[in-house]
């Protein structure tokens, strides 16, 4: 039997440390801003809506789910039903990339990728073009644990949009 030929101790540390710093690196640096204000965060966002998570497809359609939260597969949308907006122009359904946050504060916590989670969201797009994305630094929060609401008032109902499905 042959086994595999040994790294030299110096090298194998080496190795070990960099992947240890590429991981822990973006836990401590990726969301240093610290907390905002509802008051930045809103007038930061380009949309702030309070939605339940419906369902969630595939890039190609062709595929549902109920439940992301413990996969980190890209290619999937968020379909929200809006209850409330603050801020934007969002439908009575309103749709999203559903991207797991992965260590440099862009996307959702996981476990807000499930199918009746209740959300607030603070959300903008890249260049102010294309989908909408939140991250983990802004205020997006289970609508149950967020006390957002007192200071973003009673909002109004959702209207028509372009990214109603």
């Amino acid at each position: 039997m042959v086994s595999a030929p040994r790294l030299p101790r110096w090298r194998y540390h080496g190795r070990m440390r960099i992947l240890l710093l590429a991981f822990l690196v973006p836990i401590a640096f990726g969301c240093s801003r610290g907390p905002i204000s509802v008051r930045a965060a809103k007038k930061h966002a380009e949309v702030v809506f309070r939605g339940t998570i419906v369902g969630f497809r595939s890039s190609t359609g062709d595929e549902t789910k109920t439940d992301l939260s413990e996969t980190r597969q890209p290619g999937w949308t968020a379909v929200f039903l809006v209850a409330r907006v603050w801020k934007g122009t969002v439908g009575p359904t309103f749709e999203m990339p559903a991207l797991p946050e992965g260590g440099a504060c862009f996307g959702f916590w996981p476990t807000f990728l499930k199918v009746g989670t209740d959300i607030l969201v603070y959300a903008n797009r890249i260049d102010g073009a294309g989908d909408y994305y939140t991250d983990i630094c802004n205020r997006t929060q289970f609508a149950s644990m967020t006390k957002d609401f007192a200071q973003l008032g009673p909002g109004h109902k959702p209207r028509q949009s372009k990214h109603a499905p």
